[in-house]
């Protein structure tokens, strides 16, 4: 059931604010619904940082520099 409950504040990625969010899929998931702990964040900085988080744990694993081109969305897969 839906209770509009934050469950995680993630903080210390994106100074600039986020464009774009996605939960990592594991590969040959049939559907978002067996997504895991991974979620992907995108910056609105002018290299649209990307930022890979265990969520559940508030715990940032990866950033890195994606481009300096416009981003709309964000997709993520995860090969186990």
């Amino acid at each position: 059931a839906a209770t509009l409950e934050t469950v995680a504040v993630l903080a210390g990625a994106h100074e600039a604010g986020v464009a774009a969010v996605a939960f990592a899929v594991p590969s040959g998931a049939a559907d978002a619904g067996s997504a895991g702990a991974i979620l992907c964040s995108l910056g609105l900085d002018p290299y649209h940082t990307l930022a890979v988080w265990d969520w559940q744990r508030g715990e940032r694993i990866a950033q890195a520099r994606a481009h300096t081109a416009a981003v709309f969305a964000l997709a993520a897969c995860i090969d186990p």
